[in-house]
């Protein structure tokens, strides 16, 4: 048997059963989300729980004992059997009254935010432990034919704020299109792991403290402050590590826009310091540099708006130093008062140079009989989905963004996000990702299914935490894996070079690269 054959074994276990969970939710898109060796699972509108340690311990039993190295009563079972015996758990929570679309564990692994269409719920995880025992557990219902249904594990649960309609707002405004919740994420600084960034359609964005307040937002931005617009909030992602980029986050809708706001940052929230006085130094260095444009003409003062920007920025991060000027701990635990609070300016939406492959290049053919077998129902063929930011090691910053129809564009950010606010005046010139590659994912047809009915869809772009310039593409068909590495060396080295005859020639050995076909390698693994 194959080494991962135990994981193909697992797809038949009962805990994927929807028989009695109720109606599943039209897109699966994130519903399994894994800590450590756990796996939690959304079934409809359920959340179920099985180790993937206990599973694959049972399969290698079985192996043992068909090679004949081990003996025993039950030597006869085979692995399906040894795995669909292993105990799950399901999560008793009352807030989950919804179909569930989407699933988010924090870092921690303590807390668990549940998505569906227009709600959000968070959920207090049992503990993790290798043999489930004590705590939630102790108050375990078990149903008959255990084995089949699961076990029943009460936990602590909360609706979110405006996301609950019977709380703020009435049913018919909570059914609005464009209201519904289209992801979240949990911020990386919060002090308690306990900040949770949710995006709707409607372009707004409100992180929540779900420790202090689960009712009222901490703090609410919004994306679209202009007015009506056609266009949808579809995915958001916060940066690296580089510069202000953990600080940074970015929002794409579905026409393909791209958008960033800075500083984006929890109000108690853990900073490195070292990471902070290095932005105050780079902030002073652009106050310097800018100054020279700074002149008086008829008693008026002209100041470039990158001078006011830099001003601004050095005197928001002088502020968060002082907040912990007599501490000596590399790690500064802070909680900002309101004026530190101000809202980010929208910064986009972003030019993409040289323009992309138009989405006519790939397979966008909706029509025909099947045509939903593999299109989602809020993912037109030219619709982006998702974007994702990376950092291959060696400090270039890369964009991926996923469309509908297929494929998936990867950009070079290489003027990177500075802090800027909405009270302060700033430039109109618009940020600038370099266009680099482009990957199909179309998946070939098997027998009687017509093109379209290959398509994936909508497309989930997840960074490989191990390989930097790696990152995977997660759709109805399966999984692509990018691997990029091939020719990121070559663009950081192009970055690097100091003369400008030295960097001339590795952009064209990085151009030579991908026009021979070393761009973002697409391989369908799953």
């Amino acid at each position: 048997m194959e080494a991962d054959e135990w994981l193909q074994l697992l797809a038949q276990h009962p805990i994927f059963d929807n028989t009695t969970a109720g109606r599943a939710a039209s897109t699966a898109r994130a519903r399994m989300v894994v800590r450590d060796t756990d796996l939690f699972v959304a079934v409809g509108r359920e959340v179920r729980w099985i180790s993937l340690k206990a599973c694959k311990d049972a399969y290698v039993r079985s192996e043992s004992k068909r090679a004949g190295l081990r003996g025993g009563d039950d030597a006869g079972k085979s692995a399906e059997a040894r795995l669909e015996a292993v105990p799950w758990y399901r999560l008793g929570c009352e807030a989950l009254s919804f179909d569930i679309s989407r699933l988010a564990v924090n870092m921690s692994g303590k807390l668990l935010a549940v998505v569906g269409t227009h709600q959000v719920a968070v959920v207090v995880l049992p503990a993790a432990t290798g043999r489930p025992t004590g705590g939630a557990f102790k108050a375990a219902r078990a149903e008959t034919g255990e084995q089949s249904t699961g076990v029943w594990v009460d936990c602590r649960s909360m609706l979110l704020g405006e996301n609950a309609p019977t709380r703020r707002h009435s049913e018919a405004a909570a059914s609005s299109a464009r209201t519904r919740v289209v992801d979240v994420l949990w911020h990386a600084l919060s002090t308690r792991d306990a900040h949770l960034l949710v995006l709707q359609a409607n372009g707004a964005v409100r992180m929540f403290d779900v420790t202090e307040d689960a009712d009222v937002p901490e703090q609410t931005l919004s994306l679209f402050d202009s007015g009506f617009t056609m266009s949808r909030a579809v995915g958001f992602c916060m940066g690296g590590t580089a510069g202000w980029a953990r600080m940074t986050l970015y929002v794409l809708t579905n026409t393909g826009e791209l958008f960033s706001l800075c500083p984006v940052v929890p109000k108690r929230c853990s900073l490195d310091r070292a990471w902070l006085e290095d932005l105050l130094e780079a902030a002073k260095m652009d106050v310097r540099e800018w100054v020279a444009e700074e002149y008086e003409a008829s008693s008026y003062i002209y100041t470039p708006p990158e001078l006011v920007a830099a001003r601004a920025a050095v005197r928001w991060l002088d502020q968060l130093l002082e907040l912990d000027s007599a501490g000596s701990a590399d790690r500064m635990l802070l909680t900002l008062p309101t004026s530190l609070l101000q809202p980010a300016a929208v910064q986009g939406p972003y030019l993409f140079q040289p323009e992309p492959v138009s989405a006519s290049g790939y397979c966008s053919d909706s029509s025909g009989a099947d045509s939903d077998a593999g299109q989602d129902a809020d993912c037109d063929p030219d619709d982006a989905c998702d974007v994702l930011h990376m950092e291959t090691g060696m400090g270039v910053s890369l964009v991926a963004i996923a469309y509908c129809d297929a494929h998936v564009e990867v950009f070079a950010d290489l003027e990177p996000v500075i802090g800027r606010w909405a009270d302060a005046p700033h430039t109109r010139n618009l940020p600038v990702l370099a266009t680099l590659a482009s990957a199909d994912l179309t998946v070939q047809p098997l027998a009687g299914l017509t093109k379209a009915a290959t398509q994936p869809g909508l497309v989930g772009l997840v960074a490989d935490p191990l390989s930097p310039g790696v990152f995977y593409a997660l759709h109805v068909h399966g999984v692509h894996r990018m691997d990029m590495r091939g020719w990121t060396r070559l663009l950081e080295r192009a970055v690097g070079l100091s003369s400008e005859s030295g960097r001339s020639a590795a952009l064209e050995q990085l151009l030579l690269a991908l026009d021979g076909g070393q761009s973002a390698q697409a391989h369908n693994c799953v």
